[in-house]
């Protein structure tokens, strides 16, 4: 997916594919079988949410959480400044917690 990325040299001309299929790769496997219930069931509401977002959101979630990537390495991938990813950040997070206290 980084190589793409760094490839594609473009903003928004791919998309980010569904990340329902990784939710199970943060779930503790300690954890007793209510408790893993649970914690299925969040994850999949984050997912929902994090899967409404408008693309540009979307891809700075996905970058900084599922890929790993540090705020700067960001930016240079998708060719905006640290600060944009920060407020990006910062919406998409703002966003997602206010959905998920509706649902």
């Amino acid at each position: 997916m980084l190589d793409f990325l760094r490839k594609k040299n473009s903003r928004y001309n791919y998309e980010i594919a569904d990340i329902t299929q990784q939710q199970y790769m943060f779930v503790d496997n300690s954890s007793t079988a209510e408790e893993e219930i649970v914690n299925k069931e969040i994850l999949q509401k984050v997912y929902r949410c994090i899967n409404s977002l408008k693309p540009k959101y979307k891809e700075v979630i996905f970058l900084r959480y599922v890929e790993g990537l540090n705020i700067s390495e960001i930016a240079e991938i998708l060719g905006i400044t640290v600060s944009n990813v920060k407020v990006r950040l910062h919406r998409a997070i703002k966003v997602i917690k206010k959905e998920i206290e509706i649902l």
